[in-house]
């Protein structure tokens, strides 16, 4: 016979195994992203490494846009120079 307060205490023991149990699936999901070389890493050198990675994109992002908008503004040049004015 369970006691009052028992069926709190059984749905905190759930809660904390279903805890665990995400946490497994979290580190499980995170070892099979990384490679084997980051897998090496402490943590400082991964966020080091992860930063780096991140600033190449954006870096690389950064310059795709600065491309087009000096064609696009070539263009508008283009048209702009091509208007006759009266």
């Amino acid at each position: 016979m369970q006691g009052f307060g028992d069926s709190a205490l059984d749905d905190k023991e759930n809660a904390a195994e279903r805890d665990a149990e995400d946490v497994k699936e979290v580190v499980e999901r995170v070892k099979v992203a990384l490679s084997q070389e980051e897998r090496l890493m402490t943590v400082q050198q991964w966020v080091e490494f992860s930063a780096r990675r991140g600033e190449e994109r954006l870096r690389a992002e950064c310059e795709r846009l600065v491309g087009v908008f000096e064609r696009e503004g070539a263009r508008a040049m283009g048209v702009v120079e091509g208007v006759e004015c009266l």
